[in-house]
């Protein structure tokens, strides 16, 4: 059977295999730390990948390695580390029931929407810290870049004007079942311009669905730190753009469309999934043959 991939999507599919840590079966570390690493204040380490370029205040008081031969293994390493920082009344508000069919299509890319599990601005120092540390394990080194820029970036739109409703302390992560190297379970990490939804199968991730952006599109600085999230995938874009002809394009650019219309998205933090997603000839854009 000859198979096509649908032009808009097909990049954000790839972006979720590379965000995933672990992706090609490669083993992984992550540190857990007991201090706060905070995507502000004074720069005292920069870190670089293909995806972006930020620079990041760390403040580490002493470290827990979670190492292991399997990504797996240091996931789960990290999620309990982040579980043991917590009351018995957190836990029960961060893991939900693998049963719960609701929790697993709540997600959205939205500002002030209701997510599952807790905000990170509702931890103390050592429960975010082991947060992060969680993200750090899931995600490739070039996606936690990503993930640190995004959250610098809702910090510097509430500098702008944005207000309370636009920070850091607004990301939740929450599990939904049971973390295992063997068992079906899955890692929430979610906010304004982004969405980890990544479920693990007998020790396998899959890292769909999710969605990343960043605002502003440029580079932008605050406190003393530069970042640049996703500028290689937007340049990335841009050029698979350019690299159509003009048959292709008319078919790809939805014109008279703006970025508002969304064909094919989440829930938006509603827990009931729209019922009209575009399918078979209903269905727009440049059918790329595979």
């Amino acid at each position: 059977m000859k198979q096509f991939t649908y032009l808009p999507l097909s990049s954000w599919v790839m972006t979720a295999c590379l965000l995933l840590s672990g992706c090609n079966g490669s083993s992984s570390s992550t540190m857990v730390t007991t201090a706060a690493d905070t995507t502000t204040g004074t720069s005292s380490s920069t870190s670089t990948s293909t995806s972006s370029t930020s620079t990041t205040s760390t403040t580490t008081a002493t470290t827990t390695p979670c190492t292991a031969s399997t990504n797996i293994a240091t996931v789960v390493c990290a999620a309990n580390a982040f579980l043991a920082t917590l009351t018995t009344s957190e836990q029960s508000t961060v893991v939900v029931d693998w049963s719960n069919a609701t929790a697993k299509t709540t997600w959205s890319n939205l500002p002030n929407v209701t997510r599952n599990g807790l905000r990170l601005g509702a931890l103390d120092t050592d429960s975010r810290a082991a947060a992060m540390a969680v993200a750090k394990a899931v995600l490739s080194d070039a996606g936690y870049t990503d993930f640190v820029g995004i959250l610098a970036a809702d910090n510097y739109l509430g500098t702008q004007g944005g207000g309370s409703g636009y920070s850091a302390d607004n990301y939740h992560i929450a599990f939904i079942g049971t973390p295992s190297t063997t068992g079906d379970w899955m890692v929430q990490i979610g906010g304004h311009h982004l969405a980890y939804n990544v479920t693990y199968r007998a020790g396998i991730g899959y890292p769909t669905p999710n969605h990343i952006g960043s605002e502003p599109k440029a580079s932008f600085e605050i406190n003393s730190a530069t970042y640049a999230p996703l500028a290689d995938e937007g340049n990335a874009l841009v050029a698979m753009f350019k690299g159509l002809d003009a048959t292709q394009l008319s078919s790809a650019y939805l014109s008279g469309e703006s970025y508002a219309d969304v064909l094919v998205g989440p829930d938006n933090g509603s827990a009931v999934l729209p019922m009209d997603y575009p399918v078979g000839a209903n269905r727009r854009g440049y059918w790329y043959p595979a």
